[in-house]
């Protein structure tokens, strides 16, 4: 079984995967994807205002 738990407004999204065997094996796995976009997003974000400072200071 797969439970899915969320909770937009403080950002944590998990994925917990439970086994029905008498090993039971929880497994917790983190969004690494969406982590990855948003370390992107920042960096895109970061250079395009430091562009944009540099156009402005051009004036």
């Amino acid at each position: 079984m797969v439970v899915n738990i969320s909770f937009p407004l403080q950002h944590k999204y998990r994925i917990i995967a439970f086994s029905a065997s008498d090993k039971a094996n929880v497994q917790v796995k983190y969004p690494w994807v969406q982590y990855a976009l948003l370390a992107i997003s920042v960096v895109l974000v970061t250079i395009s205002l430091l562009i944009e400072r540099k156009k402005g200071g051009n004036r």
